[in-house]
């Protein structure tokens, strides 16, 4: 798939933009404390938690990370960790920070910091295009040695030029070009176009020959459903028939591109939709059209209200993503995010998009940190521990291997993960490699 990389990148940029609105505006960080880039940098193991932790939580995280639980010592210099975070403007992504700052908190409190030494977030916060090279001068001057950029769709390019390679970077979710393309930016995850690959492949398992594709009518969605699936599925040996609907689809337009798609003859739709209010509208249109067919999907739809309403027209449903979810009770690891959460203050923030890539990218950080030594920290030993880690991350199955795919460079990932609601329950399906 690595020939419709443009597209994928393209639909998982129209989808998150949808997940600013689940940040709520009291979350949001004024315009002039981001201009002026003084936003306060996370406390460190003197920080006091909402809670703890459980054991099983602390045993899993700890086993991946290294280092001896217990407390970090707060009398020792504090390991800092950029953090670069879109919010405060459209669209806003404040659950990512906060989600930082819980998994900095977790560390702190219950896994031993870094070498005994504290977690500190140093965050950074983008507005405009113009704040993606400050946050980088920034971190640049205070020689931060490695930073996580969560989820941006504005100064990407511009960070990771004005950076020039002085620092690796870990970027939590694909969403531009630059992400998978620059040197020294890392995703550990199979990257969107793994996602897209595990969409077509599930919607032709167990021999299913028609697929019904519906996604928005804009460049993006054009690129999902003409560029990138139905070629897959035709090389799966299956026909997609993709419908675009307008991004503020009234019912009867869904009802019509549901028609159009062939939905109602289909063996399964795919939905790629950029807001939780289309996928609630394709999913009414079914019921008032009568259609009952398992529907393939991402975490977009879980913003919307279907996946809370109607449990008994959803059986089949599969949302294909980045990492586990927290509501298969059989995932050790996303149990472990979810407890965590709780404890830590975040715990509202864990099925808003693909924030558990940013708690996986931050426990990240603290293994390679553990392995190179609190002493011995430096960019050059982060990047070289990045990218001779062989995986799996935290939460993201399979194997690594950074820069396997020549043309998305940052990808080390191969696999997409699958969570399929059944019989009243979500249960975690077999992962999908991508070109496997």
């Amino acid at each position: 798939m690595r020939h419709s990389q443009r597209g994928a990148l393209a639909v998982l940029c129209a989808s998150v933009l949808a997940l600013g609105a689940c940040g709520s505006d009291d979350e949001k960080t004024t315009s002039s404390a981001a201009s002026s880039g003084d936003a306060t940098s996370t406390e460190t193991a003197a920080t006091s938690s909402s809670g703890a932790a459980s054991q099983a939580t602390v045993d899993v995280t700890s086993k991946f990370i290294g280092g001896t639980p217990g407390k970090a010592d707060a009398s020792k210099s504090p390991v800092v960790i950029g953090v670069v975070n879109q919010e405060g403007a459209t669209p806003s992504f404040p659950e990512y920070l906060k989600i930082a700052e819980a998994t900095a908190k977790l560390i702190n409190g219950q896994l031993g910091g870094i070498g005994g030494h504290p977690v500190k977030i140093e965050p950074c916060i983008v507005q405009s295009e113009e704040d993606g090279q400050r946050c980088a001068a920034d971190f640049v001057a205070k020689k931060v040695d490695v930073a996580v950029l969560t989820l941006l769709v504005l100064g990407n390019q511009s960070f990771y030029k004005t950076v020039g390679g002085k620092f690796p970077v870990l970027n939590s979710v694909a969403a531009t070009g630059p992400d998978t393309t620059s040197p020294h930016v890392y995703n550990l995850d199979g990257g969107s176009g793994a996602v897209l690959n595990g969409v077509a492949v599930r919607a032709t398992a167990d021999g299913a020959k028609k697929i019904a594709i519906l996604t928005p009518d804009n460049d993006a969605g054009r690129n999902t459903g003409g560029t990138i699936l139905e070629p897959a599925l035709k090389k799966l040996g299956a026909t997609g028939k993709t419908a675009y609907f307008p991004e503020a689809a009234t019912g009867p337009e869904m009802v019509q591109a549901l028609q159009a798609a062939g939905a109602k003859d289909a063996d399964r739709i795919v939905i790629q939709p950029s807001s939780g209010a289309q996928c609630d509208a394709i999913f009414a249109g079914m019921q008032q059209l009568g259609i009952q067919k398992p529907v393939i999907t991402n975490p977009i739809c879980t913003s919307g209200n279907i996946l809370k309403s109607s449990p008994d027209k959803l059986d089949g449903l599969e949302l294909v993503t980045f990492t586990g979810d927290t509501r298969v009770k059989s995932d050790t690891e996303a149990q472990a995010f979810k407890d965590a959460m709780d404890a830590y203050g975040a715990g509202k923030y864990v099925l808003t998009g693909y924030v558990g890539k940013t708690f996986s990218d931050v426990l990240a950080i603290a293994k390679f940190g553990n392995e190179i030594g609190a002493d011995k920290l430096s960019p050059a030993a982060y990047e070289q521990a990045i990218t001779t880690f062989k995986g799996p991350a935290f939460d993201i199955p399979g194997e690594m291997q950074c820069g396997h795919d020549k043309t998305q460079i940052g990808v080390c990932g191969f696999y997409s993960v699958v969570t399929q609601f059944k019989g009243g329950t979500w249960n975690a399906l077999e992962p999908v490699k991508n070109g496997g």
